[in-house]
């Protein structure tokens, strides 16, 4: 019964992260657009959780976050991400 339970709690949280996967990176990408830099750098920070959004969000905090702060560390980690993702 508890492995039931628990196996069924482990399918449907699955189900559920992958439904909402890519919610981040298009709220940042919206926010990005308006110039609302701090939120879009929320979104993109959560949206880098999500593996297959791992790249665009990295590559987005490198390209259009980072260098508007000239800190080039950042931009250069955030690159390195993007090109391994």
């Amino acid at each position: 019964m508890f492995i039931s339970v628990m196996k069924n709690f482990f399918i449907t949280l699955i189900l559920i992260s992958t439904l909402f996967a890519g919610q981040d990176l298009e709220s940042a990408k919206i926010r990005l657009k308006d110039k609302e830099w701090g939120a879009a750098e929320e979104f993109l920070l959560k949206a880098l959780n999500h593996p297959k959004d791992k790249w665009e969000a990295a590559f987005h905090l490198a390209d259009k976050i980072y260098p508007r702060a000239q800190d080039w560390g950042k931009v250069k980690e955030y690159m390195d991400i993007a090109s391994t993702a």
